[in-house]
């Protein structure tokens, strides 16, 4: 069985009081991803695509839970980029539920990860989910546009093109995000 629990996706009032309660703004998508600040989880890929997010959608912000050795060169290029003020870095969190229900979109990348934790975590969340994994398990999961999209290459132009088209149609990313919910409840019941 995965080790995920399924979570009932986050109400407004609820989405509100975790962007509170993290800081960030309450209005607005949020675009985020947790995980260890190294290379090979290309947060650069994440800030790039950031980047390309902001200029059809000026209002979206981008949240990073998590800390490593990579951070002052991500904050650097997070200022070159000029998308400093628009990254919020939270840290480490002992629990990240307030992080899943603050999202709107979680966006993913890895050069390397048998299986990579968070994209899944947000799945049981209903959060819609955009991963770039150019080696890995991950698209064995998501193997359906149905349930949140998958590349095998950081494609930047497409990666951005997939979390605009979510954050402008919220029915969709709802729907997506529900779809992924019940895949890893069903898989997770199922024993896969």
């Amino acid at each position: 069985r995965y080790p995920f629990a399924s979570h009932a996706p986050a109400s407004l009032e609820e989405k509100r009081g975790a962007r509170r309660s993290l800081g960030v703004s309450e209005d607005g998508p949020i675009v985020g991803n947790a995980g260890w600040l190294i290379p090979r989880k290309r947060w650069d890929v994440f800030l790039r695509v950031a980047e390309k997010v902001g200029k059809s959608r000026p209002d979206a912000r981008f949240l990073i839970a998590g800390d490593g050795p990579e951070r002052a060169s991500l904050d650097a290029l997070a200022v070159d980029l000029g998308i400093s003020d628009r990254v919020h870095w939270i840290g480490w969190q002992k629990d990240l539920d307030v992080f899943f229900r603050s999202l709107d979109v979680l966006l993913f990348n890895s050069d390397w990860d048998a299986m990579g934790r968070t994209p899944l975590e947000a799945m049981t969340y209903g959060v819609p989910v955009v991963a770039s994994v150019a080696h890995g398990g991950l698209g064995e999961v998501m193997d359906s546009e149905a349930h949140g999209f998958f590349l095998k290459e950081h494609d930047l132009e497409r990666l951005a093109g997939y979390v605009v088209h979510l954050l402008n149609r919220p029915a969709l990313a709802n729907s997506i995000g529900e779809a992924g919910r019940m895949k890893m409840k069903m898989d997770g019941d199922s024993g896969r």
